[in-house]
């Protein structure tokens, strides 16, 4: 007979496996966005929250899921690429500060969710899971397989990224703008072009993070924010603008909250992980795996 504590250890761990793949995906988008151009993106969950909406959207006007979640990473692409064109650019050529940027993606994702609460209500609203069938029982643990598609999605964008960042050339062109704009220029980066496909990959990841989970978790206009949160402490865990770091702080946020939920409390849920956030600020400010950019504060 087994253990029942036993059990619920590796049921936690199991939820805890799928929940900390999605904070990832989130913390992800943070450093595609931070690699480039060394701001952080408080529009990433609304990009997610788009995935998933607009997923819902073409299902509910007939199209097929694979079109519906195709058309919505299109659609959510689309608006990542119009926002870096159209509010990022501009402030870029005025020579914004740098909490400009970061107040005005926070208020672009308050207009964003707002606009899905107008045009599709505040209900929440779900997507059909990718392949139907029974939970399958891994370690005594029973997995919902559409777990199994964000566990292995995943896993397939932290390795495709960390290969796009350091073995092809607009990988590491990338990086370079964000180090060293100047310098990136003079050896020929189009700085504009590597910022837009910055803006353009986070929000596909987002929506890809959105449609995957959106099965899983119940979606609708007011889940940008929460995730957004987690994303961010993910990233912080992990260290800003390393993906594998990101998907590491994901994993390791939501064993946290998914064990302190279940031998202290649920109510110290977010407490908890906020601590963890500012013990890693005050012990491990660049994170597990972060470089050390920037400039110091002396005081």
């Amino acid at each position: 007979m087994t253990d029942p504590v036993l059990h619920d250890v590796v049921r936690l761990a199991m939820s805890a496996l799928s929940q900390g793949c999605l904070y990832g995906l989130v913390a992800i988008g943070f450093s595609l966005i931070y690699n480039s151009t060394c701001v952080i993106n408080f529009a990433q969950g609304e990009f997610v929250m788009l995935g998933g909406v607009l997923s819902f959207a073409g299902i509910y006007y007939g199209l097929p899921l694979a079109l519906a979640v195709l058309l919505a990473i299109i659609l959510t692409t689309l608006v990542g690429l119009a926002l870096q064109r159209v509010i990022i650019s501009p402030l870029h050529r005025r020579h914004a500060p740098s909490f400009s940027y970061a107040f005005t993606l926070f208020g672009i994702s308050v207009i964003l969710s707002n606009l899905v609460l107008v045009t599709a209500g505040s209900e929440a609203i779900t997507v059909p899971a990718f392949t139907s069938g029974p939970p399958v029982e891994i370690f005594t643990a029973f997995v919902q397989r559409q777990s199994l598609w964000l566990i292995a999605v995943s896993l397939l964008v932290t390795a495709g990224l960390t290969v796009f960042w350091t073995c092809t050339l607009t990988g590491k062109a990338m990086r370079a703008a964000a180090m060293d704009p100047a310098a990136a220029r003079l050896v020929g980066i189009s700085i504009s072009r590597v910022v837009a496909a910055a803006y353009a990959l986070s929000a596909t990841f987002g929506a890809i993070a959105g449609a995957v989970s959106a099965p899983i978790i119940l979606t609708g206009y007011n889940i940008g924010l929460p995730l957004l949160v987690k994303g961010f402490v993910a990233a912080i865990i992990g260290g800003f603008g390393s993906v594998f770091g990101a998907m590491i702080g994901g994993l390791a946020l939501a064993l946290i909250e998914a064990f302190s939920s279940y031998f202290i409390s649920s109510t110290y849920r977010d407490v908890i992980s906020f601590v963890v956030m500012i013990l890693f600020l005050l012990v491990l400010p660049h994170g597990l795996f972060g470089r050390r950019t920037g400039h110091r504060l002396e005081i």
